[in-house]
């Protein structure tokens, strides 16, 4: 039985022996499992790191990433993102995060909405099989695509190109056989050889999902399994014949490469599936200011066009999250996933933040720029901030998750 501890962002697992409110207790023998599978994947510690808290001991503390890490078949943690508003409320928080992740562009949260229907007892993983798989049904139903592809067999008939070489080696004493390179029709092709082999990678990971996953894997019995994920997810190309793979492809992607899962040493079983926050954070403010915005400005989204050094040369890209137009006026938005607190020195601001923002309205000649947090308490609503300086005016706005 998989085991799941679930945990915020910037929160920390100490063992079970030491009580503290603050912290997440995990038992020795998974605190241990953890540790030596973060010392033995060195690309773990830009998500995890380990250290010693005075009088606590050893802790193994999260970072700004939320997804799930499995460790083996027996061990997954679940992290999500710290919302001060539902800081103890750990399924209004699951539910906010795929509302978030709904707007990443970079995957198709097509049937997100679905998910939410059990999403409290559901492993998060399995919301994510599941909107695989609720595309892969739609798929199946309308059409697998077909392709020519490329055989070599030794066959006992003469149809295709003959391969002289492998005829002679092969078939010398069997002039009743032909080595041949031929094209045939089926629905063996890259496409489906990669939906093939993600399902079956799946299977391997969710035990909610396994036997429907198995049921699918019939359409796929005659398609061979891809052998090199990276090459075949370069190869294929998106056409008017296979428009409606495009986002169950971008799907096998995230699964198949570093995109979505790592590799990593040790149980075949393991696997990542981590989201940095600021990229979630800058995706749900941008499709706000989208929907709100639209009609009045023209939106350019991490818009490229600036550079903080213009002579000899351009160099140094400045690049905000948001840029609005008009004729009348440009508007400079910047996301921030940092919590404030507002009675620290300039507000808990960055300094670096605000240097940032106001080259931003320099370069863009923007009078009005907004540096955008999430609301870290509900006594902050209503309570945004706004500094004026040559005679440009900074909005410290506040969006409530």
């Amino acid at each position: 039985m998989v085991k799941i501890y679930t945990i915020t962002e910037y929160n920390s697992f100490i063992k079970s022996d030491i009580q503290h409110d603050e912290y997440i207790n995990m038992n020795d023998d998974d605190f241990n499992s953890l540790e030596n599978f973060i010392l033995s994947n060195p690309q773990l510690t830009d998500f995890m790191n380990i250290s010693l808290k005075k009088g606590i001991g050893k802790s193994i503390s999260v970072r700004n990433y939320v997804g799930i890490l499995q460790v083996n078949d027996f061990l997954t943690i679940e992290i999500l993102p710290k919302i001060y508003a539902y800081q103890n409320d750990i399924s209004h928080t699951k539910r906010t995060f795929f509302n978030m992740i709904k707007n990443l562009k970079d995957i198709p949260f097509k049937n997100f909405q679905k998910a939410f229907i059990q999403v409290d007892n559901v492993p998060m993983l399995d919301v994510f099989i599941m909107e695989f798989l609720t595309m892969l049904d739609t798929l199946v139903q309308k059409n697998l695509v077909s392709d020519y592809t490329s055989k070599v067999e030794n066959v006992n008939f003469l149809k295709g190109k003959l391969d002289y070489p492998k005829q002679i080696k092969y078939n010398t004493i069997h002039k009743e056989r032909f080595y041949l390179k031929r094209n045939v029709f089926s629905i063996d092709c890259i496409e489906n050889r990669l939906i093939k082999s993600t399902l079956i990678l799946l299977s391997r990971h969710t035990s909610g999902y396994k036997h429907l996953i198995q049921n699918y894997l019939c359409y796929f019995d005659s398609v061979q399994t891809s052998i090199d994920f990276q090459k075949d997810i370069l190869s294929y190309k998106i056409t008017s014949k296979n428009i409606h793979y495009k986002d169950i492809l971008r799907w096998c992607e995230v699964f198949l490469t570093g995109n979505g899962f790592l590799n990593f040493v040790g149980d075949s079983y393991s696997y990542a599936l981590l989201f940095p926050m600021q990229k979630v954070f800058e995706s749900y403010v941008s499709s706000l200011v989208v929907k709100l915005c639209s009609k009045e400005y023209s939106i350019k989204l991490q818009d490229r066009t600036n550079f903080l050094i213009d002579a000899p040369k351009n160099l140094f890209a400045i690049v905000p999250d948001i840029v609005l137009k008009n004729d009348s006026e440009t508007i400079i938005l910047d996301t921030k996933w940092k919590m404030l607190n507002m009675d620290s020195k300039n507000y808990g601001i960055s300094q670096q933040d605000m240097y940032q923002i106001y080259v931003y309205a320099k370069k863009y000649d923007s009078k009005k720029v907004f540096l955008i947090y999430p609301l870290s308490d509900d006594h902050f609503i209503g309570k945004d901030i706004k500094l004026i300086t040559d005679d440009i005016t900074i909005h410290i706005k506040f969006i409530k998750l």
